[in-house]
C-alpha cells in the first residue's frame, strides 16, 4: 500500500527569511487590460492622399486614428489635419432586437468617459445580404474594406441622441436590388424595419445590426468608451506576481511576494521537480501575500508556483525553484 504526502499549506504564517531564494518573475506591476467581447477595431488613418479603412481585432496604433484598452475602457484617438476617424464596431443582434415592446426603436446604450465623449457618435451596419458580416474586406488581419458588398449602412448622431432618424446618405454603394429594402436618404428606424419586413427578393426580413461607434478629426477628438449595452469592453485581470521569494526549511517552505495591482486572491502551488506526477496539494488560495507550505522532504527540490486573480488569459505563474534543508 501506497501511502501520498499531502503537502499541507499554511498561509500567512511568519518565517525566518534565512536562505531565502528570489524569483526574477515578470517585471510588470500594473494591471492587465484585456479585450472583452468579440467587438472590432476600425480606423480611417492617413496614407498620403487617401484615408484607407480597415477594421481588426486588434487596437491600432496609427499616430492619427488609434485605439487602447485602460482601465475607462477603450480609448479612442483621432486627431491630423487631413480626416480621419477611430472606432470600435459591436454586434448589436437582429434588427428586431432593437425595438422595445411598444414597437420604439432604442439606441445601444453607450457609456464612457472624456470631455469628447458627447462628441461620440454611431452608425450603424445592416448585413442586408445575410451572409454573416457587414461589407467586404480583404483577407488578413488588418482587414482592408473593399465595397459594401450588398449591405448598407447609416450614420445615427451621437451616442446620447435618442433620435430614431438613419441617415444612409452618408455612405455610397448602399445595396439597391430589385425586391429588395429600399433604403435611402433620412429614414426613421420604423421605416427601416418595415423596408426589411416588406421585401420580396427571398433576402433576410430581420438582418443581424452592427454599431460603429467612434471618434474622428476636425477638430481632434479623444474619448474612452466603456460598455456597449452593459457589455464592458475591457476586462481588468490582475498583474503578474513580483517578488516571489522562497524560503525553506527541513519540511516546509514559505512563499511571499509583492502585492498586485487588481489582485483578489493568489493561487499558491507547490510542485516535487523532476516528478512526471506533481505531489503538491491543488492550489492553495489566499488572499495576503505569503503562504506556508508543510509536509514536505528533506533535502529535495521543489518548484513554488503563485498566480494572481482573476488572471490574464494564458498567463502563468511566477515561479522560483528551492531545495528543502
Amino acid at each position: 500500500m501506497h501511502i501520498v504526502k499531502k503537502l499541507i499549506p499554511l498561509c500567512a504564517v511568519a518565517a525566518s527569511l534565512t536562505g531565502v531564494i528570489l524569483a526574477a518573475g515578470p517585471a510588470s506591476a500594473a494591471p492587465v487590460y484585456a479585450k472583452g467581447g468579440t467587438y472590432q477595431f476600425a480606423s480611417n488613418y492617413t496614407d498620403g492622399s487617401s484615408t484607407p479603412f480597415l477594421v481588426s481585432n486588434s487596437p491600432f496604433s496609427y499616430s492619427d486614428a488609434s485605439q487602447s484598452l485602460g482601465a475607462n475602457g477603450v480609448t479612442l484617438s483621432a486627431k491630423g489635419s487631413v480626416y480621419a476617424s477611430s472606432g470600435v464596431i459591436v454586434d448589436l443582434g437582429k434588427l428586431s432586437s432593437l425595438f422595445d415592446s411598444t414597437g420604439n426603436y432604442v439606441a445601444p446604450a453607450v457609456t464612457g468617459t472624456g470631455t469628447n465623449f458627447p462628441k461620440v457618435l454611431y452608425n450603424l451596419y445592416f448585413d442586408t445580404n445575410g451572409n454573416g458580416t457587414y461589407f467586404g474586406w480583404g483577407s488578413h488581419d488588418p482587414y482592408s474594406y473593399t465595397a459594401m458588398n450588398g449591405d448598407n449602412a447609416a450614420a445615427m448622431g451621437d451616442v446620447n441622441s435618442t433620435s430614431s432618424t438613419a441617415d444612409f446618405s452618408n455612405f455610397g454603394g448602399q445595396a439597391s436590388t430589385p425586391g429588395g429594402p429600399a433604403l435611402a436618404g433620412t429614414m426613421s428606424m420604423t421605416d427601416v424595419k418595415d423596408a426589411f419586413a416588406n421585401r420580396t427578393d427571398g433576402g433576410t426580413i430581420d438582418p443581424e445590426v452592427w454599431a460603429w461607434i467612434g471618434v474622428q478629426t476636425t477638430p481632434d477628438q479623444t474619448a474612452a468608451i466603456t460598455a456597449v449595452d452593459g457589455h464592458n469592453l475591457v476586462s481588468t485581470y490582475a498583474a503578474p506576481v513580483t517578488g516571489l521569494k522562497a524560503t525553506p526549511g527541513y519540511t516546509s517552505v514559505t512563499a511571499t511576494w509583492k502585492a498586485s495591482s487588481a489582485a483578489k486572491n493568489y493561487q499558491v502551488t507547490v510542485t516535487r521537480r523532476g516528478s512526471s506526477v506533481p505531489r503538491g496539494t491543488s492550489p492553495a488560495t489566499v488572499t495576503g501575500t505569503s503562504c506556508r507550505i508543510g509536509m514536505l522532504n528533506k533535502g529535495s527540490t521543489y518548484v513554488v508556483k503563485v498566480l494572481a486573480q482573476p488572471a490574464a488569459p494564458g498567463q502563468k505563474p511566477t515561479t522560483v525553484i528551492f531545495t528543502t534543508k
